[in-house]
């Protein structure tokens, strides 16, 4: 772990919590990786989620018994046409 600034000295370790960030590049597919990031709440940075792969990622993260149990987006994107 790196640790700049202020965060070298972070204080106590009792009563912490973690926050991971990711931009995965699509989600399909990927849930098993999300939980492998040890962390408490996890931030995604997804530009193209529809409301599908939304309702998806979160049936993924049950059906695995995933430590994550909330997912909270903006507002969905239209499926993109397929050719």
């Amino acid at each position: 772990m790196c640790r700049i600034g202020e965060a070298r000295v972070p204080g106590p370790d009792s009563d912490t919590w973690t926050l991971g960030i990711a931009n995965p590049s699509g989600l399909q597919g990927k849930n098993h990786v999300l939980d492998s990031v040890k962390a408490d709440v996890l931030a995604i940075s997804e530009t193209h989620l529809s409301a599908q792969a939304k309702r998806g990622l979160a049936q993924s993260f049950r059906s695995h018994k995933s430590r994550f149990k909330h997912v909270l987006t903006g507002a969905p994107m239209a499926p993109r046409a397929l050719q």
